[in-house]
């Protein structure tokens, strides 16, 4: 059974294959999918209590950046609020990629895909694309 870590890692080198073909709306939904898996494991490994509904094996995405500020108080003020900012603008971009008929061009994939390689980085999850 694959832990949340490797499905966002999974996720990521999914996304950057995306990016890299030119599929900017879909990798940029899929970056969201890398972080949203591994915060999720952060959160598992941090023993957060969530509220798992509708039988689900992660938190609802509204509770995320709430979840973070509880859980996540290990790492400095200013380390958290990078992260949750990194967190909220790839949420944001994915929110306009799913739900909108805007174009999708290359500069907000591009902004997406290093939000993500910080959020990465700063949980020390190894990407598997270096």
């Amino acid at each position: 059974m694959a832990t949340w870590q490797e499905i966002g890692q999974d996720d990521f080198r999914a996304a950057v294959e995306l990016y890299e073909s030119g599929r900017y709306r879909s990798a940029v939904s899929r970056f969201y999918c890398a972080v949203f898996s591994v915060v999720t494991d952060e959160l598992i490994r941090r023993n957060a209590t969530v509220d798992f509904r509708d039988n689900r094996a992660t938190p609802s995405h509204s509770q995320l950046p709430q979840l973070m500020e509880t859980y996540f108080t290990h790492y400095s003020i200013e380390r958290q609020m990078h992260l949750r900012n990194y967190v909220r603008s790839v949420y944001r971009d994915r929110i306009g990629a799913d739900y909108s008929l805007l174009r999708v061009v290359k500069q907000i994939a591009k902004e997406t895909y290093r939000a993500t390689e910080k959020v990465f980085r700063y949980l020390g999850v190894e990407n598997g694309t270096r």
